[in-house]
């Protein structure tokens, strides 16, 4: 008896329509304090500058995360704009293009720069191979690349004790 009631309620619904374009239907968060507003307008005047790049592209995606606000990523993607399309960017370029395009769910995009990032001996290795099992595993459905980036990052490990 429930599920009919849910069912015949879902079958009733129809969709909302504003009866004017003044209405609001709904209201995004403030997106960004005063230091990150600073931190836009610096890299407007300077979009060139790779540190301040990463640093912003490096906020938004965290935020992105913490408030699964989709125009963070986008936002990441306009602070990387300068090295986004390269062939061979920058490794933190990479991993941070890799990040947004998996966050996008664009997996097979992320892949290729995960793949060059793999074993280059970086800080950010940790992350790349955590990102490249995640994507491999759970939406490509292929352990066997997961299991490869587990011994990968279990090779690194060792030569770094070694």
């Amino acid at each position: 008896v429930q599920l009919w009631l849910v069912w015949a309620a879902v079958a009733l619904a129809a969709p909302f329509t504003p009866a004017s374009d003044s209405d609001v239907v709904q209201q995004l968060p403030i997106r960004w304090n005063a230091a990150a507003r600073a931190e836009r307008a610096q890299l407007a005047r300077h979009p060139q500058q790779l540190p301040l790049a990463l640093a912003t592209a490096r906020a938004a995606t965290t935020r992105a995360r913490a408030t699964g606000d989709p125009r963070e990523l986008g936002l990441a993607q306009a602070a990387l704009a300068p090295w986004w399309a390269q062939q061979t960017p920058p490794a933190p370029v990479r991993l941070l293009r890799a990040t947004v395009l998996q966050s996008q769910h664009l997996f097979a995009a992320a892949l290729p720069d995960l793949q060059a990032l793999a074993g280059i001996g970086g800080p950010d290795d940790a992350d790349t191979l955590l990102l490249r099992r995640a994507i491999a595993l759970h939406a490509l459905g292929d352990p066997q690349a997961a299991v490869a980036a587990v011994t990968l990052q279990e090779r690194l490990d060792a030569a770094k004790l070694g």
